[in-house]
């Protein structure tokens, strides 16, 4: 297993330090077994105990264990890929999404491994649900939210209540949908993404021909139907949520730390300093009184 979980690390940029830490925690038979009862935890039979576990303790030793879980969870969907076909280049793009979010866990911490919220943001990634194609990634799940859409006579109707519509249910919650999420890797143009969701349309009838999902679905700050009063109609951003109807929204001025800044601390307000005219309209948005909101949309399929 040494050999196996150092060629996944290779699939990543590390330092000679990190590297160093992860290779000894390989040898470390405490730490494969203390990893084994975690994967157990995240992914196994004791799923129940996930959110005792994932901010109980937050030190380099628990750090470096979450993120040997995670690796050798990497090893368990190297074989899933192989068995369905899938290129493994799907695996190189999941570590991708695991470097980012060590980079980012070090960057607050301070030291090697996993902590706090970027422990759980990973989970999804190593399913294996989701998957990158082109500019964006697509996670196969249920409809969590409580919208219910119908095709009608006069088109497509949608309501958030206990609301009688006449006409068929198209997407309602607990139906298969494709959850698009957007990685933080550049402009979201939109060829790119025209190219994504027609890859998606291909990749999951080739991969996963018995999942009929019943529609594109997204949460995300780029939904927020506010960001138009905002930002110019020219904008990448207004041209993906236009591709959306938007059905349901929640505040979310987490985003705006987390996507907008990319930093990791929750300053005050008066205290945020934007790099660029972007951020500075976002700023200027949320200090006029008006909260970010995660726009909760759907695109038939």
């Amino acid at each position: 297993m040494v050999n196996e979980l150092k060629n996944i690390l290779s699939m990543v940029e590390t330092s000679a330090e990190e590297k160093e830490k992860f290779y000894a925690a390989f040898e470390n038979a405490e730490a494969i077994s203390k990893a084994e009862e975690l994967l157990e935890i995240l992914y196994g039979s004791k799923t129940a105990e996930k959110s005792k576990v994932i901010y109980k303790v937050e030190d380099e030793q628990s750090s470096i264990i979450f993120s040997l879980a995670y690796l050798m969870r990497a090893l368990y969907i190297k074989d899933y890929l192989k068995e369905k076909g899938i290129p493994l280049e799907h695996l190189e793009s999941i570590m991708g999404v695991w470097r980012n979010a060590s980079n980012r866990s070090f960057k607050k911490y301070g030291f090697y491994g996993l902590n706090g919220v970027y422990r759980s943001f990973l989970c999804g990634y190593m399913q294996p649900a989701r998957y990158t194609l082109g500019r964006l990634n697509f996670e196969m799940a249920p409809l969590e939210d409580n919208y219910a859409v119908y095709k009608t006579e006069n088109g497509i109707a949608y309501t958030n209540s206990d609301e009688e519509i006449k006409g068929e249910c198209v997407l309602k919650k607990g139906d298969p949908v494709l959850y698009v999420h957007i990685p933080e890797n550049g402009p979201l143009l939109p060829d790119l993404v025209d190219d994504s969701f027609n890859k998606a349309k291909e990749f999951f009838a080739a991969y996963f021909p018995e999942y009929n999902f019943r529609a594109f679905v997204c949460s995300s700050w780029l939904l927020d139907e506010n960001l138009k009063t905002v930002l110019k109609p020219t904008s990448n951003i207004i041209a993906f949520q236009n591709r959306f109807t938007i059905a349901a929204k929640k505040e979310n001025n987490f985003s705006l730390y987390w996507h907008v800044l990319g930093i990791e601390d929750f300053l005050p307000i008066d205290q945020l300093v934007p790099a660029n005219d972007f951020q500075s309209r976002i700023i200027n948005h949320v200090k006029e009184g008006t909260p970010l909101y995660s726009g909760k949309g759907f695109i038939l399929v």
